[in-house]
């Protein structure tokens, strides 16, 4: 049965402003992405309402058992407009990818050939989800917060100054422009919109604005990204980003009847993390989350070492607090995770107890008969 709370929230008359003509009345039901952009399953949601006293992010999870992501931001009349006049249109240009945004094709590039589509009705819709989305207030008040493994003194130069109110609302007030009136071209100036493919199914991400930190650079860019498998929309509104996305800003400057054929040259990245622009692959996520938790636990490094070096005393900060059960199994019980140890197997787990732990490790002795 579907938990009470959501029953609740779909029964619920929604009344507030729209996020497009900002006019006050009752809110629609609105898929981000479109429905049919593969946006039609339950799915698992993480999400952070709060920080840990440390000032980092203290994540949640809970599944939603509903027909895909939507949301209430839209008045019926900008719902059923942007759906009419791009929907169609982006839903055809996000299915040119769906079969090469598979894992093998990970940190490659899909030279994809779109035929026959509108570009500047594809930027509108993908800036109507951005809206639905994001407000221009959305990351005000919010407290810099890092993440437990970077050393303080990394971030301790880095100056952070937030875009002025008055300008995210300027620059939001034209993208809202931008998709009411269906001719209009262009974005903002010094506004920048990236898309990228993901390979990994089932997955999507909508945030707020927030601030992004290069620790190369200590250059600070706030950004707003927002999608569902396969594309994923980049809209950067102060500094810039590092990472390797398709620009399509220029986008916006066709013409709302100009149909076009282009050989798209889209990145392609597994986005398996809660963070957006966390490309990293499963294993090395695996990996890294293991080392953050011994870090937790109170594992300090020897030095300055590189990913595989950190992995390699992680585990063996491991093994030392390890105990050796009657069948031979080293396993190590934290507050946050089990390791354990068998021959040339080893691994951890979350929230399980000894005896499941012992099961999973049988289950891959047998796998490796």
């Amino acid at each position: 049965m579907p938990r009470p709370d959501i029953e609740i929230t779909r029964r619920k008359k929604r009344f507030g402003r729209c996020r497009i003509c900002q006019k006050v009345g009752k809110l629609t039901k609105e898929h981000v992405p479109p429905e049919k952009a593969f946006n039609n399953q339950s799915y698992l949601k993480h999400y952070a309402d709060e920080t840990e006293k440390a000032g980092r992010i203290k994540w949640r999870s809970r599944e939603e058992r509903t027909n895909g992501v939507y949301v209430f931001t839209l008045c019926k009349k900008c719902n059923s407009q942007t759906g009419y006049r791009y929907g169609s249109d982006y839903v055809n240009f996000v299915e040119s990818f769906i079969s090469d945004a598979i894992p093998e094709n990970a940190n490659k590039t899909l030279k994809i050939e779109v035929k026959d589509f509108f570009p500047l009705r594809v930027i509108k819709q993908a800036i109507s989800i951005i809206l639905s989305t994001s407000e221009p207030t959305s990351f005000l008040n919010h407290k810099p917060i890092s993440s437990r493994k970077i050393n303080p003194s990394l971030i301790r130069d880095i100056e952070i100054n937030n875009p002025e109110k008055s300008h995210l609302r300027n620059v939001y007030q034209e993208l809202r422009n931008f998709v009411r009136k269906r001719d209009s071209t262009g974005l903002p100036p010094n506004v920048r919109l990236y898309a990228f493919a993901i390979v990994n199914a089932g997955t999507g991400y909508r945030t707020g604005i927030f601030g992004k930190v290069k620790l190369s650079s200590k250059k600070v860019s706030f950004v707003v990204v927002t999608g569902s498998h396969p594309i994923l929309w980049v809209l950067v509104l102060d500094g810039d980003i590092d990472e390797k996305l398709l620009d399509v800003t220029d986008w916006a400057n066709f013409e709302y009847k100009q149909r076009k054929t282009l050989k798209v040259e889209m990145p392609c990245y597994w986005s398996v993390g809660k963070h957006p622009l966390d490309f990293r692959n499963p294993i090395e996520l695996y990996e890294q989350v293991f080392v953050n938790r011994m870090i937790r636990e109170g594992l300090v490094f020897s030095g300055d070492l590189d990913k595989a070096q950190e992995l390699q005393e992680a585990i063996y900060f491991a093994r030392v607090l390890g105990k050796t059960t009657k069948e031979g199994y080293l396993i190590s019980r934290f507050e946050s995770c089990v390791f354990y140890e068998f021959g040339e197997i080893n691994g951890w787990l979350e929230n399980a107890t000894i005896e499941q732990t012992k099961q999973v490790i049988e289950w891959r002795l047998k796998q490796q008969k």
